[in-house]
């Protein structure tokens, strides 16, 4: 089997501009993180047409996410992607429950971790 990069969220020593963190895959940067004025974290795509996804009410609860994030992404690197929702029960259950304490998911149309859970009930957050 081919080693793999997990995918990671990468936090920044010093902020540049707004940006406080990158998403990587493949060890490739493919999204940002960034604060706005407000406090609030979110999320876009480098390469998809402008949009962004809520993440967190501020960067010491975005500092959390990203260490249960990272967690469950090394834990589950090596997983075959799978659409046996049973074989992801457990683990999915255990993000969702460590997420929450940190605050609400909400929607999964514009809350990044809500989407995260949805998408990692099939196993993506294996792909690398």
């Amino acid at each position: 089997m081919i080693p793999s990069t997990p995918k990671r969220i990468v936090l920044l020593s010093a902020p540049v501009g707004e940006t406080v963190a990158h998403h990587t895959e493949l060890g490739e940067i493919v999204g940002e993180y960034y604060q706005i004025p407000g406090g609030e974290i979110y999320f876009s795509y480098r390469e998809e047409t402008p949009r962004r996804w809520y993440v967190n009410q501020c960067l010491a609860a975005f500092h959390k996410s990203v260490d249960i994030f990272n967690r469950f992404c090394e834990l589950h690197a090596q997983d075959e992607n799978t659409d046996n929702e049973t074989a992801w029960s457990p683990a999915i259950t255990q993000l969702i429950r460590e997420l929450e304490q940190i605050e609400p998911l909400g929607d999964p149309k514009t809350s990044l971790w809500s989407a995260t859970i949805h998408d990692s009930e099939w196993g993506l957050l294996s792909l690398h």
